[in-house]
């Protein structure tokens, strides 16, 4: 369903039903994190905020967006192809 995660202190990591692009994940104006599910009637739309990483059944250990030095563009696309495990 549609949740808020707050992860508060130490190391916080948001897990997803689906693949990762099955996702569209974007940073809002006061720096929290909107995930949305692209599959109707699984995951639905979270709002995150300290949370450091993204696991999804394709990949794992993806970093939020706040938790890089360079953080990603929302326009980036991650291609997974072949067998895991992917890092």
């Amino acid at each position: 369903g549609n949740d808020r995660l707050h992860g508060g202190a130490g190391f916080n990591v948001a897990q997803y039903s689906g693949q990762l692009e099955e996702y569209v994940i974007s940073v809002l104006g006061d720096g929290s994190i909107k995930v949305v599910d692209t599959v109707a009637n699984r995951d639905g739309t979270d709002i995150l905020t300290g949370i450091n990483k993204f696991n999804f059944s394709n990949v794992l250990g993806v970093n939020t967006p706040n938790n890089q030095a360079n953080p990603f563009t929302v326009n980036d696309v991650i291609s997974i192809t072949g067998n895991g495990p992917h890092i």
